[in-house]
């Protein structure tokens, strides 16, 4: 996110962000980058249906009926 604040010389823009949960007993930063186990798939097939879905809103000038809609737990 850095990087892209820094190329953008901004930090002004709206971000679709993922939620990861927490795993017991695992280092959060092991847990996002180790690759997805088959039954976490659904879930992640749903999360980035649902994110394209949030930013399709956004671009069409919805954005804060996107934040309604989706900043919350499922």
């Amino acid at each position: 996110m850095e990087s892209v604040i820094r190329a953008l010389g901004a930090d002004g823009f709206v971000r679709v962000r993922l939620g990861i949960g927490r795993a017991a007993g695992v280092d959060p930063v092991d847990y996002v980058l180790r690759p997805f186990s088959a039954a976490d798939l659904p879930t992640v097939e749903t999360a980035v249906e649902r994110a394209a879905e949030a930013i399709e809103w956004i671009v069409g000038g919805r954005l804060d009926e996107a934040m309604n809609e989706f900043n919350r737990d499922l």
